[in-house]
This record gives structure tokens, sequence and C-alpha cells, in this order.
């Protein structure tokens, strides 16, 4: 058990010198959900993107790909994962295009009304309550934006032994649409894919 607590430790807040070995982890571990969120964003080459919890920055990586003309920010709370991400999208930061703070998704540093996309992968469960961030995330998207959430296959979380631990709140596609509409989300929809050794789904909120 002390074992699979310092894991998840690392997981949901990878520090230290072993946080180089977990984001390699994570790059390999969350490819397929990546690649398949935001496949299902409808991104536009003009868009500004946001990632909540963007880990070692794989996801942006392709965002950016998409988003030529426009910007992608991102939060997350370990500093390692600021450092490696920013790293392995160093020639956008460099020009301009790519913004990573450190910090609480619950407090974000960006104005209201920013971003047209906003995107969230395996991190859900880090937020025991979700009402304060989803309040924030639609703080920051301009009217009519989109916030898409990734909920893993419970099976992998059980897998992992994730599902025990107190670090991790397992939020049911249920209480994540109900959560979006008390946060005043205009439009829910969901969708599925067999991905992750599971069924993955995709809860798409509009502002």
């Amino acid at each position: 058990m002390v074992v699979k607590r310092l894991m998840a430790g690392q997981a949901a807040k990878p520090h230290g010198f072993m946080s180089r070995f977990v984001g390699r982890a994570m790059s390999k571990s969350n490819l397929e959900s990546n690649k398949w969120m935001v496949s299902q964003m409808d991104l536009n080459d003009g868009d500004d993107v946001l990632e909540i919890g963007f880990g070692p920055g794989t996801a942006i990586q392709e965002i950016l790909e998409i988003t030529k003309n426009g910007h992608v920010a991102g939060i997350d709370i370990s500093r390692s994962m600021v450092d490696q991400a920013t790293s392995l999208n160093e020639k956008a930061f460099t020009e301009g295009r790519l913004d990573l703070r450190m910090g609480e998704a619950t407090s974000m540093p960006w104005p209201s009304n920013r971003f047209e996309k906003a995107l969230a992968v395996n991190i859900i469960y880090l937020w025991p309550i979700l009402d304060p961030v989803l309040n924030e995330i639609k703080r920051v998207l301009k009217p009519n934006g989109t916030l898409a959430l990734y909920l893993a296959p419970v099976e992998k979380m059980d897998a992992l032994g994730f599902s025990e631990l107190d670090l991790f709140t397992i939020h049911t596609q249920e209480e994540v649409e109900r959560a979006c509409k008390d946060a005043g989300f205009a439009k829910i929809e969901w969708t599925s894919a067999q991905i992750d050794e599971g069924t993955g789904v995709c809860v798409t909120a509009w502002k």
C-alpha cells in the first residue's frame, strides 16, 4: 500500500528526480487518450486553446500542430511537468505561441473570455469538488467556447489501484454532466470509445 501510494502521489503531482520517468510513462500511457481527445475538439487553425493538467505536454504538441495561427496555454500543479512540456514544445514557446503556468485550476491567471477551446485529460480525478474548477474554466472560455473532459475507463483506474486511494475521486459520467450543468454550461454532450484498456468517455460542454 505504501508503494502504491507513492506511485499515485507521483501520478497526481510528479516531483523530484522521479518526475522524469513519470513524464515518460505518462507520454506512453496517455498517448491513445490524448490523440482521441484532441480529435474530439474540432480545432481550427486560429483557435486559442487551454489545457488543464497538461503533464509532459504531448497533447499540447498535437494541438500546436493544428492551431498554427492560434495560441496554446496550459496550467499544471507540477513544476516538473511545466519544465518538461516547455522543453518538448520549445519552438512554440520561443515563438510566443505557448504559455505554460504552474498553478491551480481553481484560480487561473488568464482574463475572462480568453479561449475558444479547453481540454482536460485524466485530471478530473484530482478535483474532489468539480464546481470551483468548472466555474473557473467557464470564466476563461469565450462565449460559445467548448470544454472537453476525459473520463478514463473505471477498470483502468481499478487496475492501477487508484480507485482505492483518497488522492483520487472517481466521478461518474452522470456526475460530470450534472456539474457542468450546475456551472452554467449551455449544452452538454458525451461520446465514448474503446481506448486505454476499456471504454473512455469524452464529455463536451459548451459555454
